[in-house]
């Protein structure tokens, strides 16, 4: 998990594509930079990623309220335990 990492974006694409490659879940923490921030919707909009997983929060109401979103996508499965 990248969080509030800073450098070139094909870092994030880099890591997202190896983490598909092995069956891993992306998630993208979009608490710091969703809602235009970076100057797209998201940073998922921005990096053109699809991510299996993306977490929103203080952004939907600029932390005036406690609110969170997330959003899950339909073709995220999940590798059974290994214990």
């Amino acid at each position: 998990m990248l969080k509030g990492v800073e450098g070139p974006y094909n870092t994030i694409i880099t890591l997202a594509q190896a983490c598909r490659s092995r069956n891993i879940p992306v998630i993208f923490d979009e608490v710091m930079t969703g809602l235009y921030r970076l100057g797209a919707i998201s940073a998922a909009t921005l990096l053109r990623q699809n991510p299996d997983i993306a977490c929103y929060a203080k952004i939907l109401t600029s932390g005036a309220v406690p609110m969170a979103s997330n959003y899950i996508a339909n073709q995220l499965t999940l590798p059974p335990p290994s214990c």
